[in-house]
């Protein structure tokens, strides 16, 4: 069976930032459908098209920037991909890009870059940033549905900057997780609504661990 592989580039903004990554997945699987592209198939009694989006994105934070991997039966312009997919998505997400892989691509996110606009008297200073950047170990209360637990996200903050009150940060990613951008921000003593709206963080860039 041919395999083709396709990395598309996408952004979600607006109202549609609060599309769970699940129902994500099932909105791009309905538009590659309509689209009419050649997808293959996983094998199995419930067959579904062979995509992947390896970083998900939080509930409520938009993408700038986002990665979305396919498979199809066979070669397409990507181009054509880019701009029939297009058609058939909603407002507020939209293919930036789409590229041709050389075989089967490394899926794993390496680094994810987060931008945030500081609002009211915030402690998110130059000094308080090369502290951060710094430490030897930072650790948090990292709570879930399940309770909480002790997580160390120094060794996840690999650069910090901040500029006319607008930090940006880039968190590598491990085999251990990452961080989140509200644990740095709480790390700087910046608080949600006080001094950053949280609907106000973007996703400026996914990097992906280049294939051998």
């Amino acid at each position: 069976m041919i395999r083709e592989f396709f990395r598309l580039r996408f952004f979600k903004k607006g109202d549609i930032r609060f599309t769970s990554h699940r129902d994500l997945m099932r909105l791009f699987t309905r538009a590659l459908r309509r689209a009419a592209l050649p997808l293959a198939m996983s094998r199995g009694y419930n067959p579904r098209p062979r995509i992947s989006i390896p970083a998900p994105l939080g509930v409520g934070i938009e993408g700038e920037n986002e990665v979305l991997d396919l498979e199809l039966c066979r070669w397409c312009r990507p181009e054509v991909i880019r701009r029939t997919v297009n058609k058939e998505l909603p407002k507020g997400i939209r293919v930036i890009a789409a590229e041709v892989l050389r075989g089967k691509p490394e899926r794993r996110p390496a680094g994810l870059s987060y931008r945030v606009p500081l609002i009211g008297d915030h402690s998110a200073s130059a000094e308080a940033l090369e502290e951060l950047m710094a430490a030897e170990n930072m650790e948090i209360l990292r709570k879930s549905e399940k309770g909480g637990k002790i997580k160390d996200i120094a060794p996840f903050i690999s650069h910090l900057r901040l500029h006319a009150d607008t930090l940006s940060m880039l968190l590598v990613v491990t085999n251990h997780g990452t961080a989140r951008p509200e644990e740095v921000l709480d790390a700087l003593s910046c608080k949600p609504y006080s001094h950053y709206l949280p609907s106000q963080i973007a996703r400026t860039h996914v990097s992906l661990i280049a294939s051998q």
